[in-house]
């Protein structure tokens, strides 16, 4: 018998869909939460001694919100890890 509570792990399919259906910051900080999405930060160069991870400001259309830029960061690491 399961825990109570506890759902089986979404499958990468389902992770994609239920990234894009997140209307806000909240829901998409706990989809990643509650599915142990391990995502690395991106950081300014002097902020650390460690290699910075960059990410492209300029591939984003103008207008793209910081939800729309956390869901690209979600997917990306969804479809690299999955």
């Amino acid at each position: 018998m399961g825990v109570y509570g506890y759902k089986k792990k979404k499958t990468k399919a389902e992770l994609l869909k239920a990234v894009d259906n997140c209307k806000s910051i909240d829901q998409l900080f706990a989809l990643v939460q509650h599915e142990e999405i391990n995502m690395r930060m991106h950081t300014l160069p002097g902020a650390s001694n460690i290699p910075p991870k960059r990410l492209e400001i300029r591939s984003f259309k103008p207008g793209t919100t910081y939800l729309d830029r956390l869901k690209a960061a979600v997917r990306l690491t969804v479809e690299m890890t999955k």
